[in-house]
């Protein structure tokens, strides 16, 4: 699977970035669940969809797929105190 070149920082300094070419549709980075994990959320509405319901913390988006239908990530392999 190829991967495609994306920019992003640590989750800990961005808590959301935009999904590319869906300038509507943005990914959060959220701990209420007591855990950090992604949600999709549109710019138009407050709902959310969570995207990943680990019990382990993301620590870094890295990108996308070629199709910018996968999102790769950075996680934490133990669990937080």
């Amino acid at each position: 699977m190829e991967r495609k070149q994306f920019q992003m920082g640590r989750a800990r300094n961005c808590r959301y970035f935009f999904i590319p070419n869906h300038p509507n549709e943005f990914i959060w980075l959220s701990e209420k669940d007591g855990f950090m994990n992604l949600y999709v959320c549109a710019t138009n509405s407050t709902k959310s969809r969570q995207l990943t319901s680990f019990k382990w913390v993301v620590e870094e988006v890295l990108g996308f797929d070629a199709k910018e239908k996968n999102v790769f990530i950075k996680r934490n392999w133990r669990r937080p105190s």
